[in-house]
C-alpha cells in the first residue's frame, strides 16, 4: 500500500495532446503534479500544483477525477484530467513558480519547458513508470 499519494493533473489539448513539464537538470519531461497540503483534499492539490508549475489556473470543478493509480513502491497517483484547447493555452506563457535548492546552493524552477506530446511519444519522454500510469490513465480516446 502507498504510504505517500502524489496529486497531479493531465491536461489533455483538442487534439488529444498531453502538456507535459521538463524536469529540470533531468533528461525526463512529466505532467504537473505534487504532494498534498495538509489541509488539502487531493483536487485542491492538484489545482495548486497546476498553478505553481505551469501559471495556469483550472477550476477545482472542471477536473473530471481518473481515479488512484500504483506508481512506485511507496508512493501513488491521484490524477485528474482537464480539457484545454491549445489555442487558450500557449505554451510560451507557461511559468514554473516552485523552486528547488541544487546541491551547490543554486535555487532553479522545479520544470524549465513545456510542450504538447501525443500519446506515442510518451515512452520516450517519460520514466517507464509514469509512461505505463499514463497508458492506464489516458487511454485512447474512440
Amino acid at each position: 500500500m502507498a504510504s505517500v499519494i502524489s496529486c497531479g493533473v493531465l491536461i489533455v489539448n483538442e487534439r488529444d495532446e498531453l502538456l507535459l513539464a521538463h524536469v529540470t537538470g533531468q533528461r525526463q519531461w512529466d505532467i504537473p503534479k505534487g504532494l498534498p497540503d495538509a489541509s488539502e483534499t487531493p483536487r485542491q492539490a492538484a489545482v495548486r500544483e497546476v498553478l505553481e508549475e505551469t501559471g495556469i489556473t483550472l477550476r477545482a470543478d472542471e477536473l473530471e477525477d481518473l481515479g488512484v493509480f500504483a506508481y512506485l513502491p511507496r508512493k501513488a497517483l491521484h490524477l485528474f484530467r482537464a480539457a484545454r484547447g491549445s489555442a487558450m493555452l500557449e505554451l510560451s506563457t507557461c511559468r514554473c513558480s516552485s523552486q528547488f535548492r541544487t546541491r551547490w546552493g543554486k535555487t532553479l524552477p522545479e520544470v524549465d519547458a513545456f510542450r504538447w506530446a501525443r500519446r506515442e511519444e510518451i515512452g520516450e519522454l517519460c520514466i517507464p513508470r509514469l509512461a505505463q500510469v499514463l497508458r492506464q490513465a489516458w487511454p485512447p480516446s474512440g
